[in-house]
């Protein structure tokens, strides 16, 4: 994914707009209420490069970012990443 260089200081979940929009439009009540209880930044980043936009969910411990991927996919980074 392009902005693999990012660094970034928690465990995150990266996506492409167009996913992340499907996922927070429709969906919002869903996401927020699954992360209810998991370390879940209360607001998530968006970052632009090369023309494409992205969003990221981060998370304070490790685990719950492992567990929000494996529930809505997405890339995952980490502060060693």
């Amino acid at each position: 994914m392009p902005i693999a260089w990012q660094t970034f200081s928690t465990p995150s979940v990266i996506f492409p707009r167009p996913t992340a929009e499907v996922i927070r439009g429709r969906n919002c009540a869903i996401i927020d209420r699954f992360c209810r209880g998991l370390s879940a930044c209360a607001r998530h980043q968006s970052y632009r490069q090369e023309n494409e936009e992205f969003v990221v969910y981060c998370f304070a411990e490790e685990r719950d970012a492992e567990f929000f991927h494996t529930h809505f996919g997405g890339e995952r980074m980490t502060p060693e990443t």
